[in-house]
């Protein structure tokens, strides 16, 4: 008599949900990436004796009735470009801090940051206080 035995089946693993991931895993990195590179390498050097505290900040302060000063100075609305060029040219920075009364509406606080922009200001900064 013979006997016959069962054939145990392969192990199969299904590779198609695994490459799947993998390739969505790839296009997700791909895309969250960056590839520019500067145009320019350089190395710039560092200065040691500066102190950053002791440089003059250029603030912008906008109050709840729309009255703007720059560093503490209140400007007349046509005066604003003209004095604030003149206060980030003096201060040597390329910075502006906006200090905006919370009732001063959005529009607002947009245009000064962009008549700040237009005056040279590379890094505008919006100040806050910190809430508990």
């Amino acid at each position: 008599m013979e006997i016959v035995r069962k054939r145990k089946s392969r192990l199969h693993i299904e590779l198609t949900p695994l490459v799947d991931v993998v390739f969505q895993l790839l296009i997700f990195f791909m895309l969250a990436s960056s590839f520019s590179k500067p145009a320019i390498e350089l190395n710039l050097p560092r200065a040691v004796t500066v102190d950053p505290s002791t440089m003059e900040q250029v603030v912008v302060s906008i109050s709840g009735n729309g009255a703007v000063a720059v560093n503490g100075t209140p400007v007349a609305e046509g005066e604003f470009p003209g004095m604030f060029a003149a206060a980030l040219k003096a201060s040597g920075q390329a910075s502006v801090h906006i200090r905006g009364d919370s009732d001063v509406p959005y529009g607002e606080v947009l245009r000064i940051v962009d008549l700040a922009r237009r005056a040279g200001a590379e890094q505008v900064n919006l100040v806050h206080e910190v809430g508990e």
